[in-house]
């Protein structure tokens, strides 16, 4: 990869960090700021859907809290409960994130 081609990726990358901090000390509701994550890590990855699931303490599995799927049909919806794995082991391509090493209050 050539200089040039690096830093225009490199700048590219600045860019989305920037809109992300942005949008993300732009508002306080939870939900919002990980409907921005989610879109953010799709465009980086060129992904064709992120969702963010976080654990649901009382069912043991997780629940959706953003989508960010511009061509999906409404397979995938906010409040949906997943069992961990399960919803990327069918979409392909999995990004797994233990959830041991987060603690989430909501």
């Amino acid at each position: 990869m050539s200089t040039e081609a690096r830093l225009q990726r490199q700048n590219e990358r600045f860019e989305l960090l920037l809109s992300l901090t942005t949008k993300i000390t732009s508002s306080l509701d939870l939900r919002a700021v990980l409907r921005s994550i989610a879109a953010n890590i799709r465009e980086v990855i060129h992904a064709d859907a992120v969702d963010v699931a976080l654990p649901d303490a009382v069912s043991g599995k997780f629940r959706v809290f953003a989508v960010d799927f511009p061509h999906g049909k409404g397979v995938i919806k906010e409040e949906l409960l997943v069992t961990p794995g399960k919803l990327a082991e069918k979409r392909g391509r999995k990004v797994n994130i233990n959830p041991r090493f987060f603690s989430v209050s909501l």
